[in-house]
């Protein structure tokens, strides 16, 4: 299993690298060993959805590795933490 605080660093620095300054978080699921990735950034008000969820999911894709990328369950993109 993988370092749940290191990771969120890993993702926060690879996200800065290509421009986009976000919170990271992860939230467990009750009762299971998987997460809820939450990403949060107001670059993501210039972008798409679809595009966000591409990035992100490349982020894990080069932080975790594939046994541990089905510990995410999901990746909510957010522009503010308002939702």
């Amino acid at each position: 299993m993988f370092n749940v605080n290191e990771f969120k660093e890993d993702c926060i620095r690879d996200l800065e690298r290509i421009g986009i300054v976000a919170e990271v978080d992860l939230k467990k699921v009750p009762k299971t060993k998987l997460y809820r990735m939450i990403v949060i950034s107001e670059q993501f008000s210039r972008i798409g959805y679809q595009e966000e969820q591409k990035i992100c999911w490349r982020v894990v894709d080069k932080n975790l590795s594939s046994a541990d990328q089905l510990h995410i369950l999901s990746i909510d993109s957010r522009i503010s933490n308002d939702a």
